[in-house]
This record gives C-alpha cells, sequence and structure tokens, in this order.
C-alpha cells in the first residue's frame, strides 16, 4: 500500500517538475522574442506611429491657433477704427456744438468796451461793423454784453434800443471775442481802421488784450426750414 502512494507521489512530483520547467523555458522563449529585431521593429512602428498622431494634433492645434491670431488682430484692427472714428465723431460735434454757441467757451481773446449816449441806428451798424472786422481778423466767437453771437444773430434798433436776439442791450456795451489777441488787436487799432472811424460817434471806446476770456452758451432756439442733408 505504501509502495503504491509512494509511486503515485513520484508520479505526481516528476509531472509538477515538468510543467515547471516547460513554463520556464515558454518564459524564456518570450523574453528571447521580445529581445528580438522583429519585436524592436514593431515596437518602433508603434512609437512612429504615436509621433506622428500626435504631430497631427499639432499641426491642426497650430493652424487653428495662427488663425485665432488673425481674427484677433482683425477684431483688434476693426476696434481702434471704430475708437478713431468715435473720437472723430466727438471732435466734430464739439466744434458743431461751439459754433453753434450750445457750449460754454473759453481762451484769450479781447474786450471792446464801447460808451455811448445816443442810441440810434448808426450806432446798430456800427456794431454790426464791429462783429464782421472780428471776424476778419480771426475771431472764433463772439458776445454783445452777455449776449452770444451766432450764425443768425441779429442786432437791431428799436426806439433807441439796441436788441440783440431779441435781448435789450444798454450802454457800456461790451464786446468780447475768443482768439489770437495780438492779431485781433492789431486789426482794430490799424491806422484808418474802424475803432478810428467809432472814437468820432461815440463817446469812448476802449480796446484791450485779455488772457483769458469766457463767453456763455446761448439759449436761442433756431430750426432748420428748407436745408437738407445731401444723399
Amino acid at each position: 500500500m505504501s509502495i503504491k502512494v509512494n509511486k503515485k507521489i513520484a508520479i505526481t512530483f516528476a509531472m509538477i517538475c515538468l510543467l515547471l520547467t516547460f513554463c520556464i523555458v515558454l518564459q524564456v522563449r518570450t523574453i528571447d522574442d521580445a529581445s528580438s529585431p522583429i519585436a524592436k521593429l514593431a515596437q518602433d512602428d508603434e512609437l512612429r506611429d504615436e509621433v506622428l498622431k500626435w504631430k497631427e494634433k499639432y499641426d491642426v492645434c497650430a493652424a487653428q491657433l495662427k488663425k485665432s491670431e488673425k481674427k484677433l488682430d482683425k477684431l483688434r484692427k476693426q476696434a481702434a477704427q471704430s475708437e478713431s472714428e468715435a473720437q472723430n465723431m466727438q471732435e466734430e460735434i464739439k466744434n458743431n456744438n461751439d459754433f453753434l454757441g450750445k457750449t460754454d467757451v473759453t481762451g484769450p481773446g479781447i474786450v471792446i468796451t464801447i460808451k455811448a449816449s445816443s442810441i440810434d441806428n448808426q450806432l446798430k451798424e456800427d456794431l454790426d461793423s464791429i462783429i464782421n472786422e472780428l471776424k476778419n481778423a480771426g475771431a472764433e466767437s463772439f458776445e454783445i454784453n452777455e449776449q452770444r453771437i451766432i450764425f443768425n444773430s441779429v442786432i437791431t434798433c428799436k426806439e433807441n434800443t439796441i436788441e440783440v436776439n431779441g435781448t435789450s442791450i444798454q450802454s457800456p456795451f461790451i464786446i468780447q471775442a475768443i482768439g489770437d489777441s495780438k492779431m485781433i488787436y492789431n486789426a482794430l487799432m490799424r491806422p484808418g481802421g474802424y475803432i478810428e472811424l467809432l472814437n468820432k460817434r461815440v463817446d469812448k471806446v476802449q480796446v484791450t488784450k485779455a488772457n483769458r476770456i469766457t463767453i456763455k452758451k446761448t439759449d436761442a432756439k433756431f430750426s432748420i426750414k428748407y436745408m437738407q442733408t445731401v444723399t
């Protein structure tokens, strides 16, 4: 009985040894196969394919980035152009409002003070002539006794009263004009100029230069009836 048992044990042990030997041989062959040139080539091919895939992804991303940069640069140029156009428009609106007398303005200029005891139509003509002299000398804004003179302002004489924009004003008549004070002063005070002639008709005329004059905006209303924008 014990001999049979020992024989079975021996057979079983032999089979186990044979199986272990087979496994060892198979593992060695697998290792050898993995380190063979064919295996290395296969690994290289897989690595190359992976590199190509990543390069393709990189090229796509680079193209998208370049496209986005061009679009961003275009938007920046459009924004800069829009900003420049907006600034030009704001400047144009400001200049138009200044010209129409809708804003307070300040700057250097001259002050003309006229004292007259006789108020008549000749004095009205004198005031008109002085305003024209100021315009010709380059003055940019005017007022008479705080009445802003704009493109449609009217100076009238009614019953020994001077009116500007429908408002009555009294002597002394103080005319303020903004512009190059030296140029305007020389134009007005030249020999034989209008100030010299006016001095012969009124009580007193005084012209002085000023470093800073402020002219208030006008409350005058005006409407356009016939003029239309050309399209």
